[in-house]
């Protein structure tokens, strides 16, 4: 690795950075060293000892951990723990009235015609959620005060039934606070050692289901997460660690350990809005501002759309059918990935994930004793992936255990052949994504045809082409380390906050001065919060936006607003026209007579970081791939017909080159299949351009 042998030579004076991207089947480690220069490595995950899945990888790059001034973090902890619900036991204290709230959600039905339909069960048991006499009124008016001797009732249960966490959600603490941390001040005295969320203080926001899931949430996942950073952190600093660790969030920015212990449902997309940060980044310097970011790992497949240039964001997800509502990166998730479980349903028809077989004992492929047939072995099968194409051939691949098992799971009950089982597969994993990428284009107004396709994650860049060519879209772009995409996208994160006040009023009523002084107040704890993270002051900017709608609409649109100082008139007007026209845009009508309510206001706060310097390469090689870096030929199965491709090992590969389909790039940390018909050009950025060959 270029790393090692610069430091065999000597010992480097320069500060690292280290990028980790835990996932459910591997974990892969990004170093940005001296000149921009990127060294990667790929590790198994240990399911049950996350944190030693670190130090292996870091073991793996044979780094010296006091060299590293920042080691940046995406983790998968709070996302499986909530999979596998393995989250805290939690009570909840709330308004009387209201014990019902998380079980009554919206009463809608995600599944419509499905008799047996059951919602999920709320993540706070319905016999430890506790009422309150008290009472906030919506102007914020206190009609009660909470009682102390309540809450100390409750806490009794709460230390009979060995509950963790403790949620306090009341009605419209969004208007006035008081209640609530008056309560959590009780709850500190009369039990100092359980954890305490307060819904103001995680999502300070009006509709109190939303608030209160979001909430209950946070309190689910907090000490799972605490538990996991703290063992991490101890482990670095024995091992020598003396810099900054950082831990990615949703919305693509980063935060310390200590308020990611506070804020874990911020998490719950941690790994995934890398791999977004990087194809937004990496996507733009290579000339394409519209982006479908495709990144399929070994367990399940993550996509986002990036229009002109900028990320989508969304502050309304679900999770297990649970509603979050924080600032996210816009990602839709389907259970596809390479480790992902095929099977035959009762109608006789190939399915494939959400289960997945992850690291261990993994696909039947991995020889560690997995049984089940997945999508690896279905690749494998086909001849797409090779037995030494596994992590660049220090991992080998077992052809007989998949065939094995594509043949005792799926072949046998179908009555075909393994090959054609095996093809049946991969069509419906591909399918999956393909659906995926409709989801976030399609359904939302966008033609996939005019987006090009980033694709990385292990298995990504093997799936790219024909998910391209499926969906109408003529070129792929795989970046230089697709298999650690997620992680080199921790490294051209920012740090960032989010927050939040709730202020329902007329636009046209609301004094300019008046909103300026609620978004001075918000900017205030958002400049706090920047100077805990130790930002620098010239590297600090606050964002304002707020959310708008017609009197009367269930739901709002976000749009930014002129920061810098005190607003005027004019300002507002100015938002009330774009509201119009963001409206007409998105929703295909606007009511220009017709009434604006302000309903949230927003702070964004960012921490600008040092980030990655890619530099073009420095001179244009032969058009036509070198025979040096040719390894080989195999048999691929691809559109029910069998094809010779070569076989090429893409550090071989410069500027300029290009390679003919049907062939296959291999790397480290990902194989690239170039179907017939396609060919693939490497750009100065080094990364390998897929285009359809025009007729």
């Amino acid at each position: 690795m270029l790393y090692q042998a610069q430091r065999r030579g000597r010992r480097l004076d320069i500060r690292l950075t280290l990028g980790v991207d835990i996932g459910g089947t591997f974990t892969d480690l990004a170093l940005l060293a001296g000149e921009g220069a990127i060294v990667i490595a790929k590790v198994p995950t240990m399911p049950d000892r996350i944190e030693e899945s670190v130090l292996a990888g870091i073991d793996d790059l044979g780094i010296d951990l006091s060299e590293i001034a920042r080691l940046v973090h995406g983790t998968t902890v709070c996302t499986n723990a909530l999979l596998e619900r393995r989250g805290a036991r939690i009570g909840m204290l709330t308004t009387r009235g209201f014990r019902d709230v998380l079980t009554l959600g919206r009463t809608e039905r995600s599944v419509p015609y499905l008799p047996s339909y059951a919602p999920p069960l709320p993540l706070v048991p319905v016999d430890l959620t506790f009422e309150v006499r008290e009472r906030t009124t919506a102007d914020g008016t206190i009609l009660a005060h909470p009682d102390r001797d309540e809450v100390a009732r409750a806490v009794v249960r709460f230390r009979d039934q060995g509950v963790e966490a403790i949620v306090v959600g009341f009605l419209w603490c969004v208007s006035n606070p008081s209640n609530e941390l008056a309560v959590k001040t009780m709850l500190g005295e009369l039990w100092p050692d359980v954890a305490v969320f307060c819904s103001c203080e995680v999502l300070p926001e009006f509709r109190e289901y939303e608030r209160f899931s979001t909430t209950a949430m946070n309190a689910y996942l907090a000490p799972i997460l605490r538990t996991y950073v703290g063992k991490l952190d101890r482990r670095l600093v024995e091992r020598g660690f003396r810099g900054d660790l950082s831990v990615m969030q949703s919305n693509g920015g980063l935060m310390s350990p200590r308020t990611a212990g506070d804020k874990a449902v911020s998490t719950i997309l941690s790994g995934p809005a890398g791999g977004v940060i990087a194809a937004r980044s990496i996507g733009v310097l290579a000339g394409e501002r519209n982006l479908i970011s495709l990144d399929t790992g070994g367990t399940s497949t993550d996509v986002s759309l990036i229009v002109d240039g900028e990320l989508l964001f969304t502050k309304d997800q679900r999770m297990e059918r649970y509603p979050i509502r924080i600032p996210m990166i816009d990602i839709h998730t389907v259970g596809a990935g390479g480790g992902s479980i095929a099977r035959i349903d009762v109608a006789g028809a190939i399915r494939v994930g959400p289960r997945s077989a992850g690291s261990y004992p993994g696909p039947a492929c991995y020889g560690r004793g997995g049984t089940e047939p997945t999508l690896s072995d279905a690749y494998l099968v086909t001849g797409r992936l090779g037995e030494h194409s596994f992590l660049g051939g220090a991992m080998e691949g077992h052809p007989r255990l998949a065939w094995e098992a594509i043949e005792r799971h799926v072949a046998q009950p179908l009555g075909i052949a393994v090959e054609e089982a095996a093809d049946g597969i991969c069509r419906v994993g591909e399918e999956l994504v393909n659906q995926a990428i409709r989801v976030v284009s399609v359904h939302r107004g966008y033609d996939p045809r005019d987006f090009a396709l980033f694709a990385f994650g292990g298995m990504g860049p093997l799936q790219s082409a024909v998910i391209a060519e499926g969906l109408g879209i003529a070129t792929v772009i795989v970046p230089p380390h697709p298999g650690v995409t997620a992680a080199v996208g921790l490294l051209f994160s920012d740090i960032t906050h989010d927050f939040v006040r709730t202020r329902i009023a007329p636009l046209a009523g609301v004094a300019p001065q008046d909103l300026s002084g609620e978004f001075a107040e918000l900017e205030a704890l958002a400049l706090c919060a920047l100077t805990d993270e130790d930002v620098p002051e010239d590297r600090r900017t606050l964002l304002r936006s707020m959310d708008l709608r017609y009197r009367g609409q269930a739901y709002e649109i976000t749009m930014s607003v002129p920061g810098g100082g005190p607003l005027s008139g004019d300002d507002l007007a100015e938002c009330a026209r774009r509201f119009h026209d963001l409206h007409e845009s998105i929703r295909g009508i606007s009511l220009r007579d017709f009434p604006i309510e302000m309903v949230t206001l927003r702070v964004k706060a960012v921490g600008e970081t040092d980030k990655p310097t890619i530099t073009p390469a420095p001179e244009r090689g032969p058009e036509i791939a070198p025979e040096g870096a040719r390894s080989g030929r195999r048999r691929v199965l691809h559109e029910r017909s069998w094809h010779t491709a070569s076989v090429y090992l893409r550090q071989h590969l410069g500027w300029g080159n290009v390679v003919p389909g049907p062939a296959i790039v291999e790397s480290l940390d990902s194989t690239i299949f170039i179907p017939p018909g396609w060919a693939g050009t490497i750009d100065s950025l080094r990364n390998l351009v897929l285009q359809r060959e025009r007729a």
